[in-house]
């Protein structure tokens, strides 16, 4: 029976101690070591002090309990009756061990929940420190800006003492400034009364300009363009308006009239070489000679008396000259001059430019006088009327431009510079070529030139009559036959009929070759 107790006891005795894991513990306990420095680690320290006390007490309890199994084994017998103070002992020493399992639960419920603090704690502190460390590069940033900005305002305050400076020096300059504005305004005032005078005095120079203004003809409008254009339309009506006529056959009684072609070869102003051959025929060639003979005459007539500016003057060059130097040293004073004088008497110039169209058809009618029958040399001279009235409406606005215009008889410096044409002979080509070198015999029409700094520039070519062309050398053979049948008569015993040869030459200008 006491052995049944004993071994119950003991059992019992085994099933109340506390399982508590000791390894764990202590390192429960390093851990709770790290948390020292704060003050739930202080709290911490204290439970686990608790702790451990409550353990050196189990561990005593334990030694007392075994003190206890083997005093009872010893006293088993003896202590019989204590069995029941010692099992009341032990259920209270349970009810100890239910209270201390219950406390250590609460200390590890309150470990966690340190725990959980401590976590929270730290995360703050992480926080913190990346906080302090913005904190610090703004700090740094802070007082890299403010050494820059005590640069700045040192910079600025050295500025600041030149810009006194300079108000220092632009105040003393303000104060001559306004010394010399004081004298300026006194000139300014002199300046003012004399430029009112001076305004006055412009006032009456204008109103004679003005006037002066008004006393030349109004210039006219004209480019090279126009002056070439209605020149070489000038040459064109001409040949067409007469070559029909004098391409019509000279009546046999007139080729026999010496006087006739003997005035014909006598022109003014032109030189004839001996050996030119005005020749008493009806060829082709005959005919071209002696309308190209008669066109330079009308042309030199036109030139001498259309051609100038101004009529109602005197006849002679010297003005002509005059203003033609005048306008190779100044074009403008030349030109103002030239529309001086056609402004003295307009309905004068008018009278005179007619007066020299009615010369000019007058000296052609006496120069081709008996050359044509009578009705028509009447048609000769309405048609070189035409021809003169074309001219003078041609020079009309070249006298009143601006500009200067000349014609030109004169030969070329150089035959052979291509600034020629030669006289159109129907059927021939009129373009100078490289191999023309005969030298030619007659100018027939001008070329004009524009006149300027002392140049005389041609706007077109001059027309000639070359040695050269296929019908001069034809009418030139036909001379020498008429020559060789002259002599032979001459010099025969028994008299012969005259005998000319007859150009097999082209139709000047579409007409009919016939012989005389």
């Amino acid at each position: 029976m006491s052995s049944i107790d004993s071994s119950s006891l003991e059992s019992g005795k085994h099933d109340s101690l506390p399982l508590v894991n000791s390894g764990s513990l202590e390192n429960f306990i390093k851990y709770m070591g790290i948390l020292a420095s704060s003050s739930e680690s202080q709290f911490a320290s204290a439970v686990l002090g608790e702790i451990s006390q409550q353990r050196e007490q189990n561990h005593l309890q334990d030694e007392e309990l075994k003190k206890l199994r083997s005093e009872i084994l010893d006293i088993k017998e003896t202590k019989r009756t204590t069995i029941e103070d010692m099992f009341v002992a032990n259920e209270n020493e349970k009810a100890k061990q239910r209270d201390f399992s219950t406390q250590i639960e609460s200390l590890r419920a309150t470990v966690d929940e340190k725990e959980s603090k401590i976590s929270e704690f730290s995360k703050n502190l992480r926080t913190l420190q990346q906080k302090i460390t913005k904190l610090e590069s703004d700090l740094s940033q802070g007082v890299a800006k403010v050494s820059q900005s005590a640069n700045d305002i040192s910079t600025l305050q050295a500025n600041l003492k030149e810009k006194d400076k300079m108000v220092d020096q632009m105040k003393a300059a303000g104060s001559k400034l306004k010394s010399m504005l004081s004298s300026e305004q006194e000139k300014n005032k002199e300046l003012a009364a004399a430029n009112a005078s001076m305004n006055t005095e412009l006032q009456a120079a204008k109103a004679n300009m003005q006037r002066l203004e008004g006393f030349p003809i109004q210039s006219s409008d004209v480019d090279e363009n126009f002056v070439v254009t209605e020149f070489r339309s000038l040459w064109t009506s001409a040949t067409s308006e007469l070559s029909p006529l004098l391409d019509l056959d000279v009546p046999k009684d007139t080729l026999k009239e010496k006087p006739i072609w003997e005035k014909l070869r006598k022109t003014d102003n032109i030189l004839l070489p001996p050996s030119f051959p005005l020749i008493p025929s009806n060829s082709s060639a005959a005919k071209a000679v002696r309308f190209a003979l008669i066109l330079a005459v009308l042309f030199r007539e036109i030139d001498r008396r259309i051609f100038k500016a101004s009529y109602f003057l005197s006849e002679s060059n010297s003005l002509r000259e005059a203003l033609g130097h005048l306008a190779e040293n100044d074009g403008e004073k030349e030109a103002f001059c030239r529309r001086i004088l056609l402004s003295i008497d307009p309905r004068a110039e008018h009278v005179a430019q007619k007066a020299e169209i009615r010369a000019v058809v007058q000296r052609m009618s006496s120069y081709t006088d008996g050359l044509f029958p009578e009705a028509q040399h009447d048609l000769f001279c309405t048609k070189i009327k035409s021809i003169v009235q074309n001219a003078a409406e041609f020079w009309l606005p070249i006298q009143r431009s601006q500009q200067k215009f000349e014609t030109d008889f004169e030969e070329p410096f150089d035959p052979d510079d291509n600034e020629w044409d030669r006289f159109p002979f129907a059927g021939e080509n009129t373009t100078p070529v490289a191999q023309d070198h005969g030298p030619y015999l007659l100018i027939v029409f001008p070329c004009i030139s524009w006149v300027e700094d002392g140049d005389h520039n041609p706007l077109t070519k001059i027309i000639q009559l070359r040695s050269s062309q296929e019908l001069y050398l034809a009418a030139q053979h036909e001379a020498t036959q008429i020559t060789t049948s002259a002599t032979t008569r001459r010099h025969s015993a028994r008299p012969r009929r005259q005998s000319t040869a007859r150009s097999n030459g082209k139709p000047f200008l579409g007409g009919n070759s016939t012989n005389g």
